[in-house]
């Protein structure tokens, strides 16, 4: 480790140009162990290795992104990285509720649970959603596809905003009357809902990209 280098950071051989975050090592560790656990079916480690898997995952793509960007979501503000994960948990459980409706997917457990067991492995399992899109999302972002910035831009006026927003309600209507045909607009529909919001109390939403001709967070979300 080199003398002034950041906490977290060890610098490569290549000098001060790249330095390796400790949580890239950390982060292919546990992918390492828990993956081989999981395959193996190692038990009981293997009936708990989602939470570790996709953890180390988060780690190891955020180091990624650090090492191609100099910059990363746990660089620049790791609490707020930490609140990602508590809303994660709302959010999925959000969709496990549309999915009592669609009944879309089902999940196959190694053993039977009690209720209040399974509800607390479940969550602790749906916190990493968001955490690995949007560290994901900021790996493609890395790219640079310039040809996304520079598409027509689309007004975000009062109208269309109200539309959008109108659209997602439109879209949950008919998830839940038409679950067989309208699944595919659960992933749709709070989008729609939520990004007018956001753009209408002026946060950093889509709608605002693509107000200034830059697409490219469609793309990189997508």
């Amino acid at each position: 480790m080199t003398a002034g280098a950041p906490d977290g950071v060890v610098a490569s051989s290549l000098g001060d140009r790249t330095r390796i975050p400790r949580r890239l090592f950390v982060g292919l560790g546990l992918i390492a162990v828990v993956w081989t656990l999981s395959w193996t079916h190692t038990r009981p480690f293997s009936d708990y290795a989602f939470f570790p898997l996709w953890f180390g995952y988060i780690l190891t793509v955020d180091a990624l992104v650090y090492l191609r960007t100099a910059t990363s979501p746990i660089a620049r503000h790791g609490p707020r990285v930490a609140l990602l994960f508590v809303s994660s948990i709302g959010l999925w459980w959000l969709f496990e509720l549309l999915n009592e409706r669609v009944q879309n997917w089902h999940y196959i457990t190694p053993r039977e649970y009690s209720p209040l067991a399974y509800a607390l492995l479940a969550t602790i399992a749906f916190s990493t959603v968001t955490p690995a899109v949007f560290t994901t999302t900021e790996l493609v972002r890395s790219w640079g596809l310039d040809p996304l910035r520079r598409l027509p831009a689309l007004r975000q006026t009062r109208r269309f905003l109200l539309s959008a927003h109108l659209a997602g309600w439109a879209m949950l209507v008919s998830l839940l009357v038409f679950p067989d045909v309208a699944f595919p607009v659960m992933w749709l529909s709070l989008i729609f809902l939520l990004d007018p919001l956001v753009t209408v109390l002026g946060g950093h939403s889509i709608g605002r990209y693509v107000e200034r001709g830059d697409w490219s967070p469609v793309f990189n979300l997508a």
